[in-house]
């Protein structure tokens, strides 16, 4: 095991730290937004931070690079300095709210509003391996308005039959695995 190194981190508020001059390889951690940042060439460079909560009391995006995960809605955002943009990876859904029969695209979240009538949500016709649709019984009425998972041509989890939702208040995210297994549920 090697010598130990005590390493001194300057300390304060995100203001404090940003008047206070950087010097190379000076680190800093920020009281108020809990953010690491080190210092280079004079300017201070957000490295690191540990900050999540409502997507209400996010902090200000006035830091390029601040990540932020908000608990309420499960959404990731990064500042870009003077805004925050939610991250999303190319495996990810994005959730819309539906009350008619819809044909999935990969990527998209169906949250289906079923209290005036049954929905259907038809599966993509040419999936590729990784695609993911996601469905979501929105107002919690499935039981008695079924949301009818139209398999359009592919195998459910190796069966060729449609999948029904009847349990109030579900959330299935379906991912195209390969042609004998189809869609299968990955997430429910």
């Amino acid at each position: 095991m090697g010598e130990q190194t005590e390493i001194q981190v300057l300390r304060g508020n995100l203001s404090q730290v940003l008047a206070h001059q950087a010097k190379d390889g000076k680190p800093a951690f920020t009281a108020d937004t809990q953010e690491l940042y080190v210092g280079h060439d004079s300017y201070w460079y957000l490295v690191g931070r540990a900050n999540f909560g409502t997507l209400e009391n996010r902090p200000s995006a006035n830091v390029p690079g601040r990540i932020y995960y908000a608990t309420d809605t499960k959404n990731t955002y990064i500042s870009n300095g003077a805004n925050w943009n939610r991250i999303r990876d190319e495996n990810s859904v994005e959730w819309d709210l539906y009350t008619t029969n819809q044909t999935a695209v990969k990527g998209k979240g169906y949250a289906c509003n079923t209290t005036s009538g049954a929905i259907t949500i038809t599966l993509p016709e040419t999936p590729s391996v990784g695609d993911l649709v996601g469905v979501k019984d929105a107002y919690k009425t499935s039981e008695t308005n079924n949301i009818t998972i139209a398999r359009n041509g592919e195998n459910i989890d190796g069966i060729a039959e449609n999948i029904i939702i009847d349990v109030n208040g579900i959330t299935a995210v379906f991912c195209y695995i390969d042609e004998s297994r189809g869609w299968i549920l990955v997430n429910y």
